[in-house]
């Protein structure tokens, strides 16, 4: 893993110069450009080098500032160098231009938790679930890092609140069958596979939870 890291980087710099000469196409040189500056963040990242990292993401982010993902990995980085606000608001940004990412708290919270911090990452899952109930997303993500906790209860109140808004929330179902069958509720855990699988005959987790379900009942 490391050779082919060093290798990267030797061809990210020998195309370096090429990029930069280069005029004949100046979207198709942006181009260029982007993914030069996101290899160089990668190599960057991939070896903990934080502070360069960030350099590089940070020309990423002014030479497309349109780029949800570079907001999002200066995000990351930026947490790394201990800037957990600022990187809060690349979260935010990046969000703004993806509605389609994760609440900037809940890319807070997994990072913390990650981190060893369950206390902050607790308050950021808190402030995510507050701000963004609705969302199924930010439900998912706060409900599986209690199941991770081992707050039961917890996720399964989170699941059903979004099966009171949508009774056919698959993410919920699941959610609150596996959090029944973890507390013993098996008649309960069966009926929210197989409701799943009555909304998507297809869904693989779904079925084998309710295979294990009867395999281990009588």
């Amino acid at each position: 893993k490391g050779r082919r890291i060093t290798e990267a980087q030797a061809l990210f710099q020998m195309v370096d110069p090429l990029v930069q000469k280069f005029s004949e196409n100046t979207k198709r040189k942006q181009n260029f450009t982007i993914r030069l500056l996101a290899g160089h963040a990668a190599v960057a990242e991939s070896r903990q080098q934080w502070d360069q990292a960030q350099e590089w993401l940070e020309k990423w982010v002014e030479v497309a500032p349109e780029s949800a993902a570079a907001h999002q990995r200066l995000g990351s980085t930026l947490f790394q160098n201990d800037k957990p606000r600022e990187a809060f608001e690349m979260f935010t940004k990046g969000r703004e231009l993806n509605s389609e990412l994760q609440h900037p708290y809940v890319a807070l919270a997994q990072l913390f938790s990650r981190a060893g911090d369950t206390a902050k990452a607790q308050k950021a899952f808190e402030k995510a679930y507050e701000e963004d109930k609705n969302d199924a997303k930010t439900s998912r993500a706060y409900a599986e890092w209690l199941i991770q906790q081992g707050k039961l209860d917890q996720a399964q109140t989170i699941a059903k609140a979004v099966l009171d808004q949508d009774a056919n929330s698959i993410t919920a179902l699941l959610l609150d069958g596996i959090v029944a069958q973890m507390q013993g509720q098996t008649e309960q855990a069966k009926q929210s596979m197989t409701k799943i699988i009555s909304l998507d005959p297809s869904h693989f987790t779904a079925t084998d939870l309710l295979a294990l379900i009867l395999i281990q009942s009588n």
